[in-house]
Formats: C-alpha cells, structure tokens, sequence
C-alpha cells in the first residue's frame, strides 16, 4: 500500500519536473527545494542539475530565517501587553496589534533574514 500511493505521487511530480520545469531551465538560473522525500529523488536532482541549473535545498525549517515568525512575535507580544479580557477587547486589541506593524518593520525583517542567509 505504501509503495503504491508513494508512486502515485512520485511520478506526477517526476513529470511536473521533467516535462515542465526542466524544459524552462538554463545553466543561468537556480531552483530552490525544500527537503520534502520527492523533492529529494536523485531523478529530480539529475533532472535539474543536467540543464546547467544550480540546485539548493533549503536548511531545515528555522524562525531565524523566516520574517512571518518575526511579524507574528511582534503583534503577539502586542497583545500580550493589552491583555484583552473580553472578545471586543481583543478585536480592538487585534487590530491595534496588525496596524503597529510598519512598512520598515516588514523591510526591516526581510533585509535581517536575507543577512543571516548569506551566511549560511
């Protein structure tokens, strides 16, 4: 059973691979994974890799690395300090919270996860 419905999907994202992204690919571009098992079949890595194209993984999963873990600390820590106690506190609190985030709060965040990933 297993190694059925492994097939089953395996293949469809073999021939997305091979059929579809592969034939757009240039020795000039990079194609970026995440660490799923079909992400990480050798045909995939052969696939892309024979067109010149450079292939990355992704690091495991890290909030450092993720400026939406950064957004949901600050409205978080927002709320806490409001401590709504009824649901019409935390609307208001809720929306107080979003409206607290700035344009170079989101600017900030990308530029310091896009820093951290330069040294990876």
């Amino acid at each position: 059973m297993y190694y059925f419905v492994k097939k089953r999907v395996r293949l469809p994202y073999l021939f997305y691979v091979t059929e579809v992204l592969v034939p757009q690919l240039n020795d000039m571009m990079v194609v970026v994974m995440d660490n799923l098992n079909l992400h990480c079949s050798d045909e995939v890595r052969a696939a892309i890799e024979n067109t010149g194209a450079k292939l990355i993984f992704l690091p495991t999963y890290s909030p450092d690395l993720s400026p939406i873990e950064m957004f949901w600390s600050k409205v978080k820590s927002i709320l806490r300090s409001i401590a709504p106690r009824t649901t019409e506190q935390l609307h208001a609190a809720i929306t107080l919270a979003f409206n607290s985030v700035s344009e170079s709060d989101f600017f900030g965040w990308f530029y310091e996860c896009d820093a951290r990933t330069t040294l990876i």
